[in-house]
């Protein structure tokens, strides 16, 4: 279904229509004045085409095609794969498990189902770029499958990646729900890609997965070790340490 729409507003129009009026009732005059000589007609004519063409590009027309989609809408489900995932600070039942096994079950207990009455769910995995753009399909459609994250998909997290190869994927986009435990540490940072989500008006959903605040713990963040030493000779090993623990340890 489709038809002319005019955007202009209804003082744009009517100034239009009485600029054309005016515009045609000078030319019929001047054309009765010159007792209707071919000539002038033809003058007029042209004059009368031109205000035509200005007036229709004052009012804005606009062709505008009505499409009913018959499929429904999607909603992507993305849940994070990295490694991070597997930090066991969610808790279930009062009991602590891996963040993954978290998200597993919130899977397999299909929280979505009530979202399934006006939108096609597709649930995907994702981690760092991979072969195939860094997207891992997980289920198809309403059907749960398995994930097939490959090993080195497990070694960090781009989101950036993630979301914009499901905006380049789903043209009928509706919604994506983002189950991760926040940690971005590959590729361009999301907020670019939130944006782009914004222009086309699609909401994102972000669903923190685990603490807020890391386990207590010291982890070993860098080491420098150099590429070549001699023997004998003592070299150093500078080392960058993170304390997350509520106070200082040597």
């Amino acid at each position: 279904m489709s038809g002319w729409t005019i955007v202009a507003s209804l003082p744009v129009i009517l100034l239009g229509v009485a600029v054309w009026g005016f515009a045609a009732w000078l030319s019929w005059r001047h054309w009765k004045r010159r007792r209707f000589r071919l000539a002038i007609g033809f003058l007029e004519g042209l004059r009368i085409g031109i205000v035509t063409f200005l007036v229709l590009t004052l009012l804005k027309p606009e062709r505008v095609r009505l499409v009913e989609r018959t499929e429904k809408p999607a909603v992507v489900i993305l849940h994070d794969a990295s490694a991070s995932m597997t930090t066991m600070d969610a808790v279930v039942s009062n009991r602590a498990v891996s963040r993954k096994s978290w998200v597993e079950d919130v899977l397999t207990n299909r929280f979505y189902a009530p979202l399934e009455a006006g939108a096609r769910i597709d649930v995907h995995a994702f981690a760092r770029p991979s072969i195939d753009g860094g997207l891992e399909n997980v289920e198809e459609g309403r059907g749960m499958g398995n994930s097939d994250v490959s090993k080195d998909a497990a070694e960090g997290t781009d989101l950036s990646l993630a979301l914009e190869n499901v905006l380049r994927r789903f043209d009928d986009l509706k919604g994506v729900i983002l189950l991760s435990d926040g940690d971005w540490n590959l590729g361009e940072s999301p907020v670019g890609a939130a944006a782009r989500y914004r222009d086309r008006k699609v909401p994102v959903f972000a669903v923190a997965v685990g603490r807020e605040m890391p386990l207590p713990d010291i982890a070993i963040e860098d080491v420098d070790a150099p590429s070549y030493g001699l023997l004998g000779e003592q070299i150093s090993l500078p080392v960058r340490l993170r304390n997350d623990f509520s106070r200082e340890v040597s």
